[in-house]
C-alpha cells in the first residue's frame, strides 16, 4: 500500500497538466513571435541593403558610360600616333529620351572603347578599339505580385578595328535592376527643348491672377504645363491696400526660372526678381538694385543680362548676384540702346528689342559695340507694336512676342548692316495670350555637358505602415510621382560632367 500511495503522490492532476500546457503554449508563442519579429526585421534590413547596394552600383555604371559619351580614341604610338582610330566622328554622343510624367527616361551613349592586347610576356603589342553604343531603358514587368519596372542595358558594337560596321553588331539585353520606380536623366544646361511664354497681359483673375507662364512644346504647339508666378515678391500700397506687381520678363538657367516684375507706382520701379525652382516650386526674392524689362541668361559667362525700357542694359553674375558689368550708355544716334527685350543669339551676340518700334539691335558682348540693326515688320500679330520679348531656340530661330501673340523668324532676307527678319506666324495650340516674356530652355549656347541622373528604387516587399511618397521626396526630373503604400523607397542622385562635350 505504501508503494501505491507513493505513485499516487508523484502524478499530476488534470488541472496541473492544463496549466502546464497553457504556460508551454505561451512560451512557444512568445518564442515564435520573437523569432518572426527578428526574422521580419532581418529580411527588411536585407531588402533595404540590397536596394541601396543595387542603387549605388547602377549609378556608378550609368555614370561611367555617360561620362565617356563622345570620346574618340586617338592612337598613342606608331605611325598613326595622334590620329583618330575611326575616320567618322560621333554625331550623336548622348541621346536622352524624356518619358514625361511617367517612368522612365532613356539614355543612349556612344564612345570609343580601347583595350590593350598583351603578348605571352605581358607586353602591350596592340590596341583593340571598338566604337560602342550603350543604351539604358526600363520596361514594365508583369508578375503575380503586381506590375513593376525593370532596368535594362544593351551594348552594341558600331565599329571595330578602325572600321565602322555597315550594320551594328547588336548585344544582348541585360537586366540591370528590378523594382525600378523611376529613372530621370536631364541635362543641367538650358536644354529640355521647351518654350516658356510669359503672358501677363489680360490676367485679372482665375488661376493666374498675377500673370502666368506657359510651358509650350514648339513641335506640337501644345501646352505642357502652367506655372503660377510668385505674387508677393514686389508689392506696393495703393489707396491704403496692398497691390501685387505683375510679371514683366523671364529667363531660365538650369532648373531655375527668373522672373522680373513691372510697376510704375509712385514708390518707384520694382528692383527685385524671383528665382523659382521648377522642380520643388520654392522661390526666393533677389534684390538687383535696378528694375529689368528684359532678361536672358548666358551660360558662357554665367551672367543674367538685364534690359531696361527705353534705356540700355547690363548683367549680373548669377553665382553671387553681386558682381555686375554694364554695357556702355554712349549715344548711338537713332540706334541708341532702348532695350525692351533681350536674348543671346547662336553667334554669341546679344539681340535687344527696341521700345520705339519692331526693331532688333545686335551687340557684340566682348567689344560692347553695336553690330547691326534689324527689323521685324513682317511679324504677323502686328507690324507696329513694340517687341516685348525675344528668345532663340537651339536651331537659331528668333522668336519674338508682344501683347498680341508670338512670331518666329526663320531666315534672313538680305545681308548688310540693316537686316530684315522673315517671320512665320507662330500661335501655340490652345494658346490665346500674347508673349510679354519668353525664354527657351534649349538655349542657343549649350551647356549640355552637365547631366543629372536620378534613380528611385523600392524594396521587394512591403513593410510597416502606409507612407506617401510624393514629388517633394524626389530629387529631380519631371515625373510627378505620388504613391501611398508600405514599400520603402530611396533616391540616388548624381551630376555627371561629360568631359568630351565640355572640351
Amino acid at each position: 500500500m505504501q508503494i501505491i500511495n507513493s505513485f499516487k503522490r508523484q502524478a499530476f492532476t488534470l488541472v496541473e497538466m492544463l496549466v502546464a500546457l497553457a504556460v508551454g503554449a505561451i512560451v512557444i508563442m512568445a518564442t515564435y513571435a520573437s523569432y518572426e519579429m527578428v526574422n521580419t526585421q532581418y529580411r527588411k534590413n536585407i531588402d533595404i541593403a540590397n536596394m541601396h547596394t543595387s542603387g549605388r552600383s547602377i549609378m556608378q555604371i550609368i555614370e561611367r558610360d555617360v561620362r565617356m559619351a563622345g570620346f574618340e580614341y586617338r592612337h598613342t604610338s606608331g605611325t598613326n600616333k595622334g590620329k583618330k582610330a575611326f575616320s567618322g566622328s560621333i554625331t550623336t554622343p548622348l541621346d536622352i529620351k524624356d518619358s514625361g510624367n511617367k517612368c522612365c527616361d532613356e539614355v543612349t551613349v556612344v564612345y570609343d572603347h580601347a583595350q590593350d592586347v598583351l603578348d605571352w610576356k605581358g607586353r602591350v603589342v596592340s590596341n583593340k578599339v571598338e566604337r560602342i553604343r550603350v543604351r539604358y531603358w526600363a520596361e514594365i514587368h508583369l508578375s503575380n505580385k503586381g506590375n513593376r519596372y525593370r532596368l535594362y542595358k544593351q551594348k552594341d558594337i558600331l565599329g571595330q578595328n578602325q572600321k565602322i560596321l555597315t550594320g551594328p553588331k547588336l548585344g544582348s539585353k541585360e537586366v540591370m535592376a528590378d523594382y525600378i520606380e523611376d529613372l530621370q536623366i536631364n541635362k543641367n544646361g538650358s536644354s529640355d527643348g521647351y518654350l516658356y511664354i510669359l503672358s501677363g497681359h489680360g490676367f485679372s483673375g482665375g488661376q493666374f491672377p498675377h500673370g502666368g507662364i506657359y510651358k509650350v512644346d514648339v513641335a506640337t504647339g501644345g501646352i505642357i504645363d502652367k506655372i503660377t508666378v510668385p505674387s508677393d515678391v514686389c508689392t506696393h500700397k495703393v489707396y491704403g491696400g496692398l497691390r501685387h506687381d505683375p510679371p514683366n520678363a523671364i529667363a531660365i538657367k538650369d532648373n531655375y526660372l527668373y522672373i522680373s516684375y513691372d510697376t510704375r507706382h509712385q514708390a518707384g520701379r520694382c528692383t527685385k526678381i524671383a528665382e523659382l525652382d521648377l522642380i520643388t516650386g520654392r522661390y526666393r526674392a533677389i534684390e538687383l538694385g535696378h528694375h529689368a524689362d528684359g532678361m536672358t541668361y548666358n551660360p558662357k559667362d554665367g551672367f543674367l543680362y538685364l534690359g531696361v525700357y527705353n534705356s540700355g542694359f547690363g548683367a549680373i553674375d548669377t553665382r553671387d548676384f553681386t558682381t555686375r558689368k554694364m554695357m556702355p550708355q554712349s549715344n548711338y544716334g537713332r540706334y541708341g540702346p532702348r532695350t525692351n527685350s533681350i536674348a543671346i543669339g547662336p553667334n554669341g551676340y546679344l539681340y535687344t528689342g527696341r521700345s520705339d518700334g519692331p526693331y532688333v539691335d545686335i551687340w557684340d558682348i566682348s567689344t560692347k559695340n553695336l553690330k547691326k540693326v534689324g527689323e521685324i515688320r513682317s511679324y504677323q500679330p502686328s507690324s507696329t507694336l513694340t517687341t516685348t520679348a525675344l528668345a532663340f531656340d537651339n536651331k537659331g530661330n528668333l522668336y519674338s512676342g508682344n501683347y498680341n501673340g508670338v512670331g518666329v523668324g526663320k531666315t534672313w532676307l538680305k545681308p548688310g548692316p540693316w537686316r530684315r527678319f522673315k517671320y512665320d506666324y507662330y500661335y501655340p495650340k490652345s494658346f490665346s495670350k500674347g508673349g510679354t516674356g519668353m525664354t527657351f530652355s534649349s538655349g542657343s549656347v549649350k551647356d549640355d555637358f552637365l547631366v543629372a541622373i536620378n534613380l528611385t528604387l523600392r524594396t521587394k516587399n512591403q513593410y510597416g505602415k502606409d507612407r506617401q511618397f510624393k514629388k517633394k521626396d524626389y530629387q529631380g526630373g519631371n515625373f510627378k510621382i505620388d504613391k501611398t503604400d508600405k514599400y520603402k523607397r530611396d533616391t540616388f542622385s548624381t551630376t555627371v560632367l561629360v568631359r568630351n562635350l565640355a572640351l
